[in-house]
């Protein structure tokens, strides 16, 4: 069985260093970005992701843009924007678009948690997987 794929998009180097090594330990496989622009190009040409994790301080486009125009181009993939602040408009505009809101600093297991109930239960987001198993 092969081990989910993560995308993690956060400006702050030290966010993503954590977040990496979080889901590297639960078995995954991480891709990063640091800006909105890198998060859309990775989606378009190195997908699919189980779960991409997206900060709603992205530059442009933030996480919640980002996630916006990643529905407006058909991808269903699931999203964890994370957050400084509860403002209803945030928590209103990830719900509406199908994702999951998570309020940092958070623990480590309620990321966990995120991952757990959001990644697909069969690890078939690797590219090659899916051919495989066709064959």
């Amino acid at each position: 069985m092969s081990r989910h794929r993560f995308l993690i998009a956060n400006a702050d180097p030290m966010s993503r260093r954590r977040l990496r090594a979080l889901l590297a330990r639960s078995g995954g496989l991480v891709r990063e970005a640091a800006s909105g622009w890198e998060l859309m190009s990775l989606l378009a040409t190195d997908g699919p992701f189980a779960l991409v994790i997206a900060d709603v301080e992205l530059a442009m486009p933030n996480g919640l843009q980002a996630l916006a125009m990643a529905r407006t181009a058909g991808l269903d993939v699931p999203f964890v924007i994370t957050s400084p602040s509860d403002d209803p408009r945030i928590q209103t505009m990830a719900r509406r678009l199908g994702a999951a809101l998570l309020l940092r600093p958070h623990p480590p297991d309620a990321l966990l948690e995120h991952v757990e109930r959001l990644a697909p239960r069969r690890a078939d987001s690797e590219p090659g997987d899916r051919a495989a198993r066709r064959a």
